[in-house]
């Protein structure tokens, strides 16, 4: 429930630490870098390398749990977005956290990533979009 709280909300991370405590405020840390170092929060062009490396930087690796789980709802999802962020999200799926879900034995999400992410592409094209 609050793993973007920090991004979305005027709530700090010493707040979190005061309401929750250290090891909760850690992951919500955790998940704001990683959204805000490869995902929405300032989309930042990094390398594949410091993507992954960014990845398995985090301090608790339930980070990695919630942020798999938080991307398979958003992609559930997808069609209510635009078709560039849709191919956007698509892609960055397909190359980042497939692969960490399937790293970290969540197959049948991974399974699912996959799934949407390669119809979404193949829409995409379909569609003429560039990907």
């Amino acid at each position: 429930m609050l793993h973007d709280t920090i991004e979305d909300t005027p709530t700090n991370a010493e707040v979190i630490t005061l309401l929750f405590g250290e090891k909760v405020a850690n992951i919500v840390i955790d998940l704001t870098n990683i959204e805000c170092n490869i995902g929405s929060c300032y989309r930042l062009k990094l390398s594949s390398v410091d993507n992954i490396l960014q990845l398995l930087a985090v301090r608790d690796k339930r980070s990695l749990y919630i942020k798999i789980a938080d991307l398979l709802h958003n992609l559930r999802t997808i069609s209510h977005k635009d078709i560039d962020s849709q191919l956007r999200k698509a892609e960055e799926t397909i190359l980042f956290y497939v692969p960490l879900a399937e790293q970290l034995e969540m197959k049948s999400a991974a399974e699912e990533m996959r799934s949407i992410s390669i119809k979404v592409l193949n829409d995409g094209n379909k569609n003429g979009t560039k990907v």
